[in-house]
């Protein structure tokens, strides 16, 4: 029913159960697929991403707001579909963006237990 353009919120209404149970049913069986059938599924849903956008640059030329909206979320979606977005990092430093002194946790927390 995916492939058909259902919503994940339509098939579990359709069968009754969670969105939260179809999402995980499809992730499931992506995960499952030969490379090549995964490649496919992402260019169908990048088509009919496509096709959505297409549909709303009307709006958008116009300065809809609603249109906008959804048309940069379409975006992001795409992005995120086809690994276009650089993937988020965190660093964590100690003092003076230095290493992390990890011996000065366990300290800490012998000295706290000392103290009680």
């Amino acid at each position: 029913m995916r492939r058909q353009g259902y919503l994940e919120a339509q098939i579990a209404a359709r069968y009754g159960v969670s969105q939260q149970a179809v999402s995980k049913a499809i992730l499931i069986y992506v995960r499952t697929l030969p490379v090549q059938s995964a490649d496919e599924l992402r260019r169908i849903e990048a088509e009919r991403l496509d096709s959505l956008y297409a549909a709303l640059l009307l709006g958008v030329a116009k300065s809809a707001p609603c249109c906008i909206e959804v048309a940069v979320l379409i975006s992001e979606r795409r992005s995120n579909l086809l690994g276009l977005d650089a993937p988020n990092t965190h660093r964590i430093t100690g003092a003076n963006d230095g290493p992390v002194q990890i011996t000065s946790l366990f300290c800490s927390r012998a000295a706290y237990r000392r103290a009680k």
